[in-house]
């Protein structure tokens, strides 16, 4: 509809250009005559004032020839003739002015003609201007309404991918929430009752101590062979996910919290440990099948106690599965 508005707008300011410029082309040719006829009125006010001398000049003949019939008789027939011709002469010369005189009026009637014309095409050029004027502003209400619309429509195409991507991370979170409970859910079936190993509804704890030499971060050999129970129930879970699933397992390190010392400072994390053991934990699960690319170590630098009313016990020194989102 606006583009319709907009089109319109264009076709009626090319029509009230053309006119506007008829307009102004009728102006131009009503100056050119008014100039025409002003040059020959200025022609015919001299041609008045010649024929005017040529009157004075007559009527100075005639003045002369009755000076000379009062003078001499002899000359009366002479001077006669003379006052004859001078009266033909003056006759002729009042008709030649009558008629410059008749065309000096014509001209000045066609001159105000010409100046009505030329002030009806000013007044026909004014409206057309305000026309065009009008038009454009049109036009111009016109591209701003549509960039207003085109920029609402940009805007809600941009809130509709906001939400649409929301209704998609919410979908795979949804997804994933699904997949979590289901993996544990089996882990729990293959690992229930196995020592140090503890199986919640969205993650699995194992105990360091079973599977780690003292205090080292190698993997003992009981803790190997845990490991491989684990790696095995692990393996049958992740075969139950969909193939194209963003999932990924991660192993996290946890420290724990040594008591307070004599001075009464609090706990300090016991940094040594989460990093190195998660990772040589994630490498036995490769090494026992588990995809390279779906596994991730990491470590923390708060311990997060599993049994708050024995914080800073070794009990915060553990190993947690987690199902993630890639």
């Amino acid at each position: 509809m606006l583009q319709q508005d907009v089109a319109d707008g264009k076709a009626a300011l090319e029509q009230l250009n053309a006119a506007r410029d008829k307009a102004q082309e009728d102006v131009q040719q009503a100056k050119a005559q008014a100039t025409d006829l002003a040059q020959q009125v200025s022609a015919a006010t001299a041609d008045l004032a010649q024929r005017q001398h040529d009157l004075a000049d007559v009527e100075a003949a005639r003045q002369a020839a009755d000076v000379a019939a009062t003078a001499s008789a002899a000359k009366l027939a002479a001077a006669v003739v003379a006052q004859q011709a001078a009266q033909a002469a003056a006759q002729q010369a009042q008709d030649a002015q009558a008629g410059v005189e008749k065309q000096l009026a014509d001209l000045h009637a066609q001159l105000d003609q010409a100046a009505q014309q030329k002030e009806a095409a000013d007044q026909a050029l004014a409206a057309v201007q305000q026309q065009s004027d009008a038009a454009k502003q049109a036009l111009a209400d016109a591209t701003a309404a549509h960039d207003k619309a085109q920029a609402d429509l940009q805007q809600a195409q941009q809130q509709l991918a906001g939400v649409q991507q929301q209704l998609g991370d919410a979908d795979k979170a949804l997804a994933l929430a699904h997949l979590r409970s289901d993996f544990f859910a089996k882990l729990r079936g293959a690992l229930a009752g196995k020592p140090g190993i503890t199986v919640g509804d969205d993650h699995a704890v194992l105990s360091t101590e079973a599977l780690f030499a003292g205090n080292g971060a190698a993997v003992s050999t009981s803790g190997r062979a845990q490991l491989q129970l684990v790696a095995t129930a692990l393996k049958d879970a992740t075969a139950s996910l969909p193939a194209d699933a963003p999932w990924q397992l991660e192993v996290a390190g946890y420290p724990d919290r040594h008591p307070p010392g004599p001075a009464g400072k609090p706990p300090v994390p016991n940094f040594d440990y989460p990093a190195p053991r998660a990772v040589n934990l994630a490498k036995v699960l490769v090494a026992d099948g588990l995809p390279v690319d779906r596994i991730a170590a990491t470590a923390l630098g708060e311990p997060g106690p599993v049994d708050p009313a024995e914080p800073t016990t070794t009990k915060g020194h553990r190993i947690e599965l987690r199902l993630t989102g890639r």
